[in-house]
């Protein structure tokens, strides 16, 4: 099996890797290219949120 020795151009990881930190790394350090989504990518996407006006107080009534 050939084995290399570099990293694609694209890193590739679910939610849990979504941090500033991960981020900062691939860009700063690799100099790579993350696609990774952060952890409320999904949430922040609903229509229920981006109609809120006011999204603190959206979050709290639906967690109530």
């Amino acid at each position: 099996m050939e084995q290399h020795n570099e990293l694609p151009e694209y890193i590739v990881a679910d939610a849990g890797y979504g941090s500033e930190e991960n981020y900062m790394y691939n860009n700063d350090i690799l100099h790579k290219t993350p696609l990774i989504i952060y952890a409320s990518y999904h949430k922040e996407n609903k229509k229920t949120y981006r109609g809120c006006p006011v999204r603190s107080q959206c979050t709290k009534a639906k967690s109530e």
